[in-house]
């Protein structure tokens, strides 16, 4: 699907930022400043979708096509910003628990998959994480990508719901894009209210919003 002179052509993210203001954050965790506005404990992101057309047409492809190859590739990448980013008494203990961002059963039944739970899976069984669904959409939404920073805020409010209680776990939730933070701060939201606690989050890439 993608030679070699392809993936050299992705522009990785090097430094991990606090997702919320954007400054320079060890593990990329939430800064201390941020805390307070946020459900997220920390956001690892591989790549920026902005101005990195190879890695855009890699997501797109495997998102919209489902090629098995990108499982892997994608999945890879995954598990390396994890690896670099996530504490290792988290991993080595498996003090976590694996999740990702559910679609809708409408929307589940329309595509057949779910691209966040198959990486999800794969990074599960690279890294040896217990992996648990731990959310439900329960509200079928529209498209994030068609719509402004607004509207995507107010798409996603309320959609999720924890589809258990907590008993204190820190959870790792697995994503494809990150724009505006709506998507993730939702599932979040209701995992703390569950019980929950720190909800790291990893994605392939971010988007820059700006308007």
């Amino acid at each position: 699907m993608f030679c070699e002179k392809c993936l050299q052509k992705i522009s990785f993210i090097e430094e991990q930022v606090c997702p919320i203001c954007r400054e320079k954050s060890k593990e990329a965790l939430v800064c201390l400043r941020c805390k307070k506005n946020t459900n997220l404990f920390s956001l690892m992101v591989v790549a920026s979708y902005s101005k990195n057309k190879a890695m855009e047409k890699l997501i797109e492809s495997f998102k919209y096509k489902f090629s098995p190859a990108g499982v892997e590739i994608l999945g890879n990448f995954l598990c390396e910003k994890i690896t670099e980013n996530l504490p290792e008494n988290l991993r080595e203990k498996r003090n976590i628990i694996l999740s990702y961002v559910p679609l809708h059963r409408n929307k589940q039944k329309w595509r057949e998959f779910n691209q966040a739970e198959i990486l999800a899976k794969y990074v599960s069984q690279r890294l040896n994480l217990p992996l648990e669904n731990l959310l439900i959409r329960i509200r079928d939404t529209l498209p994030q990508a068609k719509l402004k920073k607004a509207e995507r805020i107010k798409n996603m409010k309320s959609a999720f719901k924890a589809t258990r209680e907590g008993r204190g776990e820190r959870v790792l939730l697995i994503d494809d894009v990150a724009t505006t933070l709506s998507t993730l701060e939702n599932c979040a939201s209701p995992l703390k209210e569950a019980g929950f606690t720190d909800v790291y989050a990893a994605v392939l890439a971010r988007g820059r919003w700006t308007t």
